[in-house]
């Protein structure tokens, strides 16, 4: 969007915004909150950034790397 559009759109909620009474704003933000809450988990969920790329793997821990070394004697695993 320009930036002209998105003044236009600011004004326009302002003025919404500045005719409903505490109740109604306080309603309005916690359906927003409630909404964006939602959003934010179930793209985390995803395993995705907001720009919807996905997120990168961690790098392994030294336990996890540790697991998966195995002990070989003479040719053979041991445990």
């Amino acid at each position: 969007m320009s930036d002209d559009t998105l003044r236009k759109l600011d004004s326009e909620l302002g003025a919404l915004i500045s005719r409903m009474s505490a109740n109604q704003r306080r309603q309005l933000a916690k359906e927003i909150t409630r909404d964006l809450r939602r959003s934010q988990i179930k793209r985390i969920q995803q395993q995705k950034n907001p720009d919807g790329s996905a997120y990168t793997k961690r790098k392994a821990s030294f336990v996890t790397v540790q697991r998966e070394i195995q002990f070989m004697w003479r040719g053979q695993k041991r445990t």
